[in-house]
């Protein structure tokens, strides 16, 4: 199994300013890669790109300007911040769904090849407050503002690229400028897209709508609450649609909605196969989950044995990640509890899976370092026989592991303080409790 290991970086700040800034050093290298992948002749002047932003979303300008200015006003950088006219995206498969119950909330699967994102959770308040996961430096996949709107994208299915935003800008104008999904809905409507999505919105009263947006298009704005990477119910491109199995994920969100599935359980679904998939390889792997709950005001990311909750007013913190491919999810072990209803057949299955163990009656008088001494000779035994058993095995203990570590700090937050979690573990209290509260 291949690993994709990474840092997600929480990130608040009000104004550009810093962070921002270290933002753009450590990812203006490749961006302006990607950004000059065609020739500079190929991208729009500075003054064409600035006219864009000036003519379709005036109130990003002031904020633009000041973006400019910490890239100390490079002109590539300028160009590239509005998003006018970029090089056409990798298409990203990805699943998003609203429950009601038992308040509104949104949540999503990013699938994608883990070396194009970002890794970046923005709360920011360049006109309000918003919250999302960054990309292209202040553009977002998915976010919240103060008023409960919440947005999230999928690729639409249609491989179409023309005049036009990118996406993650046209986001965080939504949220910059909207309170719910009627006025969102409207800006939609009149904005120039480069390439085809399926929006998603969700506001506080509960009403939510997917819009098809497009090149060359009007937006097609329907009373759907689900998405994946199809135009509604007919695929453009049939072959995209069935190598990403975009058809049969819909239909199972909307089945978890027609059963009145809750946020929990439609969380939850999420976290495992057919929504939640690995082929990191191909770009078809989840990168995060995203849990939006704005009555709550929170965000929380999800990945299996790992919740890593954001706020509006979060300090910075980060959170590892270790994503890791498979040939079939099925070959997996289940890193959640083990599902006593699955067969080799279905979702949550996995042959290597075994009933857990009764403690031996000897282990509860010795000590912890006895014990872990014992768990340590165990897995490297598993590691020394080389089998795909004990592979798999192996990676199941590594997630159950995860989940332990959170058990355990949270009982000694319990007992004690989350200071005192930070100080075994070796980090800052907030960054203790945060990733494991």
């Amino acid at each position: 199994m291949t690993t994709y290991p990474f840092t997600m970086f929480g990130i608040t700040e009000a104004r550009p300013g810093a962070r921002w800034q270290a933002l753009f050093d450590a990812t203006w290298p490749a961006y302006r890669r990607f950004h000059l992948s065609e020739g500079r002749d190929a991208r729009p002047t500075r003054a064409e790109a600035e006219a864009a932003l000036q003519t379709h979303m005036p109130e990003l300008h002031e904020t633009w300007e000041q973006l400019v200015a910490l890239t100390g006003d490079d002109d590539d950088a300028a160009v590239f911040l509005t998003q006018w006219n970029l090089p056409a995206f990798a298409p990203a498969a990805c699943s998003q769904v609203v429950a009601l119950d038992p308040a509104p909330a949104l949540a999503r699967n990013y699938d994608y090849a883990p070396g194009l994102f970002e890794q970046t959770s923005l709360s920011t308040d360049y006109r309000r407050p918003v919250l999302g996961t960054g990309d292209c430096l202040w553009g977002l996949l998915d976010g919240m503002n103060d008023a409960g709107l919440v947005v999230s994208l999928t690729f639409g299915g249609d491989r179409a690229h023309g005049e036009g935003f990118g996406i993650p800008l046209v986001l965080r104008y939504l949220l910059e400028t909207c309170t719910d999904v009627e006025e969102a809905g409207r800006v939609l409507a009149r904005l120039p897209i480069a390439m085809t999505y399926n929006v998603t919105l969700l506001d506080a009263t509960g009403a939510s709508v997917t819009a098809h947006v497009g090149p060359d298009r009007p937006a097609e704005i329907r009373p759907v609450s689900c998405a994946t990477n199809h135009r509604w119910t007919e695929p453009v491109d049939p072959a995209h649609a069935a190598r990403y199995r975009s058809v049969e994920r819909l239909d199972l969100l909307g089945g978890l909605q027609e059963e009145g599935a809750d946020a929990d359980a439609m969380v939850a679904a999420l976290l495992e196969a057919p929504l939640y998939t690995r082929d990191y390889a191909h770009g078809f792997g989840t990168v995060f989950t995203a849990d939006y709950r704005p009555a709550e005001g929170t965000l929380t990311y999800r990945w299996p044995g790992i919740v890593w909750e954001r706020r509006f007013d979060s300090p910075d913190a980060t959170v590892d990640v270790i994503l890791g491919d498979a040939d079939t999810w099925s070959t997996m072990p289940n890193l959640d509890a083990p599902d006593p209803a699955a067969t080799p057949d279905r979702p949550g299955a996995t042959a290597a899976a075994e009933p857990v163990a009764e403690l031996p009656a000897d282990w509860a008088d010795r000590s912890s370092a006895d014990l872990a001494a014992l768990v340590r000779a165990g897995i490297d035994e598993l590691a020394r026989r080389g089998s795909g058993e004990g592979f798999a095995l192996l990676t199941g203990l590594s997630g159950h592991v995860g989940l332990a570590l959170g058990e355990s700090a949270r009982r000694i937050a319990e007992q004690g303080s989350w200071a005192q979690v930070a100080a075994l573990s070796g980090t800052t209290k907030q960054a203790a409790w945060a990733r494991w509260h």
